[in-house]
């Protein structure tokens, strides 16, 4: 049975990874939805969590690296607590924890190589979650862990499905979280604008391409080619309130039919399209390969896809759902290295930044940038006036 000293010891370093797990997944969500965060941890460009967040290497599979340390530390507080007060399974639960803790150091290590030689900047939220881990196994050495334990697999299982069980509770919980303070985000935005500049009198010459074989290929758009209001969304597939903002253009459509035109314009966060964003890192594959089933007249499809599967973009999931809706790997591959497309894609993100944007979404009603609400009701209301 575990001594009681090395009980509290080792729960009380697991509360604090713990901790630090949780700090840096809401600050995972706060980049994910604003772009940046007024975390503390921000100190100068070489020592800046927004930075680390920010970068590819902040998720695994769609999935923050925080929140994957989350479901480490819970399932660390679930094994010492099950071989500290389990008879049958203590020395199986204990020596999991010992297996968990050598993984938890070798990826500190791996995650800390990169932070350092790769990004070269330093993240303090990740530190304090490195030192935990080293912390664990430092523990670990002096107490000599009863690796034979991991032989009897029967003591070893019911720890490892409560492990596995409380990964996906954290995986599941950080998903709900991310979408509800998304569109509180978006509310709250829209809250604090004035009312009397739900939009703004200033007019942009906001171009429209028709046709495939006008300039750098059309525009895609919904409703009614002569409709008297023309709605330009500009918005990012990795974006989570752009998701949100997606779902209420499809109910205006629903609501309008041909009656107003919306047409979708490409502004991914992304540094591989838009030099001036690095927040979303298969935003840009995302934008090329909705215009890539564009042209084989499935854009909006994929369009849907991408929002509705929006937490498991990457780009074997991207190749999948375009095998889905009928594309070859060879059409898709033309599509990936087509300059036009990435020419498209650059003309939106040149356009957006030549009206100001600085976010995403971004709807322009008529040419006039609309900053007020954005609920249906609120944004049904202006469509309303503008008719």
């Amino acid at each position: 049975m575990m001594s009681t000293r090395l009980f509290q010891t080792s729960l009380a370093i697991a509360i604090f990874g713990l901790l630090a797990t949780l700090y840096s997944a809401q600050h995972q969500i706060d980049v994910d939805i604003n772009g940046k965060s007024n975390a503390s941890c921000n100190i100068s460009e070489t020592i800046s969590c927004d930075t680390v967040a920010k970068s590819p290497y902040s998720k695994i599979a769609g999935i923050p690296v925080a929140i994957l340390g989350v479901g480490y530390f819970l399932s660390s507080i679930f094994l010492l607590v099950l071989a500290k007060n389990s008879t049958h399974y203590h020395e199986g639960s204990y020596a999991l924890y010992g297996a968990f803790v050598i993984c938890a150091v070798a990826a500190s290590l791996v995650m800390a190589s990169i932070s350092l030689f790769i990004i070269k900047v330093a993240c303090p939220s990740c530190l304090a979650i490195y030192l935990a881990c080293f912390a664990q196994a430092a523990r670990l050495w002096f107490a000599k862990p009863l690796w034979n334990g991991l032989k009897k697999w029967e003591a070893v299982v019911p720890g490892a499905f409560g492990c596995a069980l409380l990964m996906i509770l954290s995986i599941g919980g950080y998903h709900y979280a991310e979408t509800s303070q998304a569109a509180t985000a978006a509310q709250n935005r829209a809250a604090t604008q004035p009312q009397h500049s739900q939009i703004p009198k200033k007019i942009a010459s906001i171009p429209l391409s028709k046709s495939p074989y006008t300039g750098l290929g059309e525009d895609y758009r919904k409703g009614g080619d002569q409709a008297k209001l023309v709605i330009n969304e500009f918005a990012d597939f990795q974006c989570p309130a752009c998701g949100v903002i997606s779902d209420t253009m499809s109910e205006v459509h629903k609501l309008y039919g041909d009656k107003v035109l919306i047409v979708y314009r490409n502004y991914p966060l992304d540094a591989a399209c838009n030099k001036n964003a690095k927040v979303h890192p298969h935003a840009c594959e995302a934008s090329t390969v909705a215009r890539c089933a564009g042209q084989y007249g499935k854009f909006w499809q994929m369009h849907d896809k991408l929002y509705t599967q929006q937490k498991e973009i990457t780009p074997g999931n991207m190749r999948k759902w375009a095998s889905e809706l009928g594309l070859s790997d060879t059409q898709l591959d033309a599509c990936l290295s087509s300059k036009d497309i990435r020419a498209k894609i650059a003309d939106d993100v040149a356009l957006g930044d030549s009206l100001g944007i600085n976010g995403t979404p971004t709807l322009y009603f008529n040419g006039e940038e609309y900053d007020g609400p954005r609920d249906l009701p609120s944004i049904k209301k202006v469509i309303d006036s503008k008719l």
